[in-house]
């Protein structure tokens, strides 16, 4: 998931970077300086996104608040083009963010939101054949420890030839 993550901010860089330099050589664009300096910083956000998540450094987490961020700047480039009339062009779309883009991000964070659940395992004993050597048994849905059980430790398993009063 990462890996698609990495590729679609660096092709949406790219758009991005190619529609920026068009609206600043065009002559009849007129965006604010701010939606130009909004661009520019998603553009180096999702080229280092992008980056990290190629070299796997990258947690699901960050990148799900890369695209909180950026959904944020795309809602100020729209309202300042509402407050701030301009005439733009079709390529001025791109550089300020739309619809399409916030709900592309609103998807990607679901995905990335739903893929950081897990499964915790937890040993259960009491019952007469409970092997304190054996699989963990899981509990789903995640229950929680109540107050008046007690919380039990599980050493691990012990090695072959090794005194079990002896310790390091």
């Amino acid at each position: 998931m990462k890996k698609i993550i990495g590729i679609y901010l660096l092709i949406y860089a790219a758009v991005k970077g190619v529609c920026l330099t068009l609206s600043l050589r065009s002559d009849s664009s007129h965006l604010p300086v701010g939606v130009l300096a909004v661009c520019a910083a998603v553009i180096v956000g999702s080229v280092y996104v992008a980056v990290v998540s190629f070299l796997g450094k990258g947690r699901l987490r960050q990148l799900s608040k890369y695209f909180v961020i950026e959904i944020l700047l795309t809602v100020f480039n729209i309202t300042v083009l509402y407050l701030l009339p301009a005439e733009i062009l079709p390529t001025d779309n791109w550089v300020t963010g739309n619809l399409f883009t916030l709900l592309v991000d609103l998807v990607i964070i679901y995905y990335l939101t739903r893929e950081r659940r897990y499964i915790r395992t937890r040993y259960i004993s009491g019952g007469m054949d409970a092997d304190p050597n054996g699989a963990p048994q899981v509990v789903w849905p995640l229950e929680e420890p109540s107050a008046d059980e007690e919380e039990l430790e599980y050493e691990g398993p012990e090695i072959i030839g090794q005194d079990p009063q002896e310790t390091k």
